[in-house]
């Protein structure tokens, strides 16, 4: 015979709650339970692939999503490019100025006149391959 039954009880046959479950980690420590935590909205990835126009729809979407600049930010923004603007043109201005002083430098130089050397007494003048050209003195 079977043991008797209480006939008010409810039969609960429907799923428990969580938090009355026993977890594998009660038996198997070295499991250890972490919360189900819900996906970013950016690692979402559809089960099929996109058609192209569903494609264009959702960059649409996204692009009209987009975060906002206010008034203030905006001006910020254009103030900062126009800033690095006028660096960067001066910084050409620079350079230009740098490098027409140093052709004019070099122009100088190539058309400066070559010193001459200053020759002792009886010291005969060198050509241009280094040998001493003989003195030849004009007969009279």
């Amino acid at each position: 015979m079977s043991p008797p039954t209480n006939k008010n009880k409810k039969k609960c046959d429907g799923p428990k709650h969580p938090s009355h479950q026993l977890h594998i980690s009660t038996f198997f420590p070295r499991i250890v339970k972490t919360p189900a935590e819900p996906e970013p909205e950016s690692s979402y990835k559809p089960v099929r692939p996109m058609t192209s126009r569903q494609a264009k729809l959702e960059s649409h979407r996204r692009y009209l999503n987009r975060p906002r600049m206010t008034e203030k930010e905006l001006n910020q923004w254009f103030k900062k490019q126009e800033q690095d603007r006028k660096k960067v043109e001066e910084m050409e201005r620079q350079k230009n100025r740098r490098a027409k002083a140093a052709a004019r430098r070099k122009e100088k130089a190539l058309n400066a006149p070559k010193p001459v050397p200053k020759l002792k007494e009886g010291q005969m003048p060198l050509t241009n391959f280094g040998f001493q050209k003989p003195k030849h003195d004009a007969v009279v």
